[in-house]
Protein backbone atom coordinates (compact mmCIF):
# COMPACT_ATOMS: atom_id res chain seq x y z
CA UNK A 1 0.00 0.00 0.00
CA UNK A 2 3.05 2.15 0.57
CA UNK A 3 2.87 2.32 -3.72
CA UNK A 4 -0.17 2.97 -4.05
CA UNK A 5 -0.19 6.88 -4.32
CA UNK A 6 2.04 8.99 -5.71
CA UNK A 7 2.84 12.17 -7.16
CA UNK A 8 2.41 13.21 -11.07
CA UNK A 9 5.97 13.17 -11.78
CA UNK A 10 6.73 10.05 -10.16
CA UNK A 11 4.01 8.47 -11.99
CA UNK A 12 5.16 6.26 -14.81
CA UNK A 13 1.89 6.18 -16.65
CA UNK A 14 1.64 10.18 -16.33
CA UNK A 15 5.14 10.46 -17.35
CA UNK A 16 4.27 9.29 -20.68
CA UNK A 17 0.55 11.41 -21.36
CA UNK A 18 1.14 14.24 -23.41
CA UNK A 19 -2.59 14.84 -23.83
CA UNK A 20 -5.86 12.71 -22.80
CA UNK A 21 -9.27 13.33 -23.91
CA UNK A 22 -12.76 12.72 -22.67
CA UNK A 23 -16.04 13.51 -23.90
CA UNK A 24 -19.37 12.32 -21.94
CA UNK A 25 -22.23 14.37 -23.68
CA UNK A 26 -21.38 17.85 -23.50
CA UNK A 27 -18.81 17.53 -20.69
CA UNK A 28 -14.85 17.96 -21.73
CA UNK A 29 -12.28 16.32 -19.49
CA UNK A 30 -8.56 16.80 -20.45
CA UNK A 31 -5.27 16.02 -18.59
CA UNK A 32 -2.32 17.90 -19.89
CA UNK A 33 1.42 17.73 -19.19
CA UNK A 34 2.83 20.91 -18.90
CA UNK A 35 6.62 20.57 -18.10
CA UNK A 36 6.58 18.59 -14.75
CA UNK A 37 3.10 19.26 -13.72
CA UNK A 38 -0.26 17.51 -15.39
CA UNK A 39 -3.25 19.61 -15.28
CA UNK A 40 -6.66 18.21 -14.92
CA UNK A 41 -9.48 20.36 -16.47
CA UNK A 42 -13.06 20.05 -16.88
CA UNK A 43 -14.87 22.08 -19.42
CA UNK A 44 -19.13 22.16 -19.43
CA UNK A 45 -20.77 24.43 -21.96
CA UNK A 46 -18.98 27.57 -21.12
CA UNK A 47 -17.84 26.81 -17.96
CA UNK A 48 -14.38 25.58 -17.08
CA UNK A 49 -12.49 24.41 -14.41
CA UNK A 50 -9.04 23.48 -13.98
CA UNK A 51 -6.02 22.47 -11.74
CA UNK A 52 -2.67 20.79 -11.16
CA UNK A 53 -3.30 17.05 -10.71
CA UNK A 54 -1.89 16.22 -6.96
CA UNK A 55 -2.07 12.88 -6.41
CA UNK A 56 -2.23 9.23 -8.86
CA UNK A 57 -3.87 5.97 -7.13
CA UNK A 58 -3.01 2.89 -8.83
CA UNK A 59 -0.82 1.58 -11.05
CA UNK A 60 -3.13 1.63 -14.36
CA UNK A 61 -3.60 -2.37 -14.47
CA UNK A 62 -7.29 -2.05 -13.23
CA UNK A 63 -7.35 1.75 -13.60
CA UNK A 64 -5.88 4.77 -12.30
CA UNK A 65 -7.42 7.70 -10.21
CA UNK A 66 -6.30 11.32 -9.79
CA UNK A 67 -7.27 13.77 -7.76
CA UNK A 68 -6.83 17.89 -8.10
CA UNK A 69 -7.62 20.51 -5.77
CA UNK A 70 -9.61 23.64 -7.00
CA UNK A 71 -11.85 26.31 -5.44
CA UNK A 72 -11.14 24.54 -1.91
CA UNK A 73 -12.63 21.43 -3.57
CA UNK A 74 -11.01 17.97 -4.10
CA UNK A 75 -11.75 16.23 -7.13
Amino acid sequence: MSKAACRPVEDSILRQAGKWVYREGSDHYELTRQGSAVMFSVKEASRTLAAPVEWAVGNGEIGQNFSAEAAQYLH
